[in-house]
Parts: C-alpha cells; structure tokens; sequence
C-alpha cells in the first residue's frame, strides 16, 4: 500500500507539473508574440527600430472597458491589430483591416462589443468558445455587421461599412415579418417577440434538428432557409431566400439586443434619432402600415385567395363589398383581436390607437364606413336553427367547411366574429354576396332563392356556430 500510494503520489505531482507547464510556459500566446516580434523586426526600417521590435516584452495584456463591462484578453495574441506596419500579414499578427479602429479604438470600446466570443480567454478554441460554456461564441467575420446595429441605426449604415446589416432591416419590412413578430411596439403576436432576439443563447432555442456547430447565428441562418425542418410545425412560411438574403436577416436578428445596458457615448446620435421616431411612429401611414402587418397574407386584399401552405382561405379585406357591410367597431375587433383558431392572432399590445386608426383609413379606402352600421337588415321572424342547419348543409358547407375551420371560406365560429359581425352584416353577406369573390348572392331579383324565413333561420343556425369555440 505505500508503493502503491508513492507511486501515486507521484503521477498526481507529475501531472500537476505538467499543468503548471502547460498554462504557463508551453502556451500558444508566448509564441504568436515571439513571431511577431520577430515579423515586426523585418519590418524594421533601421537597426534602431529591429533593436526595439526584438526586445518586445512577452506578457499577458489586455483592454478593460468598465462602462462596457469588457475585459478583453485579444490583443495578447493580435499584437499588431493597430499596426499599419503589419498590413498584410497573416493572422493573428496583422493589422485590423479598414479604419474602423480610428472610430471606435479597442482602449475604449475592447474587441468583444463587436465581435463577441470570451474575451478573457487566451487560446483560440477557448475565445472562439463555440464548444465551451459561453452564451455568445465568437461571430464569423461575415457576420460581425450585426453589432453596428446595437449602436447604430440599420438604415444609416447602408453606404458606411454595413450594407448586409441595413438590407436585413429593409428584407424584414419588405417581407412583412411584423405581420406575425412584434418588434419596437409593432405587429403581430402569432410569432416570438423579436426586440431581444439578438441576446439569445442557444439553451434558448430548439437545437435538436440543426446539424454541425449549435450557435444561435446558424440556428437563425437555417430558419430562415427551412423554418419547419428547424422547427417542425412552425407556421412560418418558407420564403426561399437566397444565401446572402439569409445571411442579411441573421445580421439583422442578431443586432437586435433591446435591453442591453449601453453609456451614453457608445450610443450614436442616427440610434437616439431611430429610437425617437420609434417612440412617435416616425411617419407610419396607412399603407405602410398594411405593407408591414397584412400584404404577407393577404396580398393586396381586394380578392380572397387559399394559402397553400396555410391550408387555409385568406379573405379579401380590402374588397369594396365586403367594406360597404363592415362596420368600424366589426374591423377594430378583427385586427386587434384577430380570428382565434386561425393565424390571424391579432395585434393587440402591437399596435397603437393611432396607427390602428390609420390602417382603418387604408381599409376603406374612398368607402365612408360608419362606427355601427343598422342591427337589421330587414323585418325577419325569430329563425329556427334546426331548420337553418339544413340551409348550411346544403349551401354553404362546401366552402365553410363543417368542421368551421375556414379552409376554403372565412370560419364563421370565431369569437371575434360572432360578437362583433352584427346580424345586418351577415344577412346582407348573405343575401347580396360579396362581388369579387367566390361569395355570390343568395337573393335575387323578384323574390329568387332564399326567402325571408330561410334567412332567418339561417342566422339562427350561424349564431349557434359561437357555443364551439367557447
């Protein structure tokens, strides 16, 4: 037993040695800075200056920000980021490339604001921290555009150094990803919340279908390519971007960090501009507000289409039949509410009172739609459902579908609908139809087809439709 615990005894001490080697003589920092001494020497212009590059001291250094809360070991192994005189020169002894550093210098800023990664670390593996406990592993150089836009705003940035980060913003208004994500007080609640988005660690998101290195900015980058085969059942639509459309969202996702505690000299004055015209809704009108929240479902509105990829009828909102039966009150319920049960999930908390107010202009266009509109469409008796549930079957199961989940036609169980559709709008639907549509009218010239009664009991039947969806 006292051989056994000698010997030990023995390797315990040898492998502590090693370790003490390991992390304080053999490491990979010592030897960048004695290359680089060595390259900054035969780049010497004088005996005086090789003298001085040789005799370049080996040590740990570091930058640290207190405002910005960094402490960023990078510059133990990039010495030369600062120094013209290393253009050209491989990494990690070269130069930064562009004039970005006369703007923001690592003294005051460090290297990890921009480009993430664990900025103590002083070997690669471990600053690039993609395989080790770190939230924010360091970014690929073609995506470090996305930090400008924590301090910046997007769109001033297209012509000064980050054109792929001010075309991310652009795509996301262009697309109408505010129609289902909520970002800076706007759009919809179908979809995540994407103010912070940028903050996200990978524990926050679902791995399990992304192959090769689990990071947030991959995660991102597949999702916009393939949003079911990273999410199964994501009702995102598959929108086909190209590489560098993927690549301009992943920037712009990644640059949304609203949160984020910043010093007020980190923070340019085209950012505090944004946020103010964020805060007043800039000057939002009505049909940008239509391009940004309903064009990606609903196109221009004026015909009812299916969505393939929904399964689903996508109703005309902007068709002027439907506009001259509508109310002002049947609309705010609807758009603020949306219909439960489909993927209209509403924008209430996502959209002010002013711009709901703009929108609804937009909608009517050069219809002038009352607050309310008449509670009767005629003088009808009380309806009998049993008999109007025949009425549906016969006539209007085939587009609104038994099961009301409004795959063809509108569902017409919605909450939204059955408390805010008043029995004028749906008796005049009926009865008139819905020109433009594949609604047609259900009553014609001298007294053809359905007859008062039938009506009436029709309605009945349809406001029974509101006990399935309670």
């Amino acid at each position: 037993m006292k051989k056994l615990l000698l010997a030990s005894s023995l390797v315990a001490l040898g492998f502590l040695v090693a370790s003490g080697l390991s992390e304080n003589v053999f490491v990979s920092w010592k030897g960048y800075q004695k290359e680089y001494a060595r390259l900054l020497a035969e780049r010497a212009e004088d005996p005086a200056r090789k003298r001085e590059a040789l005799a370049t001291a080996v040590e740990l250094r570091q930058f640290v920000v207190p405002d910005l809360h960094v402490i960023d070991r990078c510059v133990t192994c990039h010495l030369g980021l600062d120094d013209p005189r290393m253009a050209g020169a491989p990494n990690p002894y070269a130069a930064h490339p562009g004039n970005i550093l006369k703007i923001h210098p690592p003294e005051k800023f460090g290297c990890t604001i921009c480009h993430r990664g664990q900025g103590a670390a002083v070997s690669f593996r471990e600053a690039k921290a993609v395989d080790v406990y770190w939230d924010y592993p360091l970014l690929p150089p073609n995506l470090v555009e996305s930090s400008c836009g924590i301090c910046h705003d997007p769109m001033a940035l297209a012509e000064r150094g980050a054109p792929a980060l001010a075309r991310g913003a652009r795509l996301f208004e262009e697309k109408g990803c505010h129609g289902c994500h909520r970002l800076g007080g706007l759009g919809g609640s179908l979809g995540a919340e994407l103010d912070s988005v940028g903050l996200k660690t990978k524990h926050q998101l679902v791995m399990a279908n992304l192959p090769g290195e689990r990071t947030t900015y991959r995660w991102l980058d597949r999702h916009f390519k393939d949003p079911q085969g990273i999410v199964p059942g994501s009702l995102m639509k598959p929108d086909y971007p190209t590489e560098e459309e993927a690549r301009a969202l992943t920037i712009y996702m990644l640059s949304l960090q609203a949160g984020r505690e910043l010093p007020d000299r980190a923070v340019a004055r085209d950012r505090h501009r944004l946020l103010s015209l964020e805060h007043d809704q800039g000057e939002r009108d009505g049909r940008t507000l239509y391009d940004r929240l309903c064009r990606v479902c609903h196109g221009e509105g004026t015909f009812g289409t299916y969505d393939k990829f929904l399964g689903r009828f996508v109703p005309a909102i902007r068709n002027p039949a439907f506009l001259r039966m509508a109310d002002r009150e049947f609309l705010r319920a609807s758009i603020m509410r949306g219909r439960p049960g489909t993927q209209m999930a509403g924008f209430d908390g996502g959209m002010t009172d002013a711009d709901l107010a703009k929108l609804l202009e937009y909608l009517a266009g050069s219809e002038r739609i009352p607050e309310r509109r008449p509670d009767s469409y005629e003088k009808l008796p009380v309806g009998d459902a049993k008999r109007g549930g025949s009425i549906f079957a016969r006539q209007c199961a085939g587009c609104h579908d038994p099961g009301e989940k409004g795959q063809v036609a509108p569902t017409l169980s919605s909450r939204s609908f059955q408390e805010k559709a008043s029995d004028a709008m749906i008796l005049r639907t009926i009865a008139e139809g819905r020109p433009g549509t594949a609604m047609v009218a259900f009553v014609g010239p001298e007294g053809t087809g359905f007859t008062g009664g039938e009506l009436a009991d029709l309605l009945a039947y349809l406001r029974t439709l509101s006990s399935r969806r309670r």
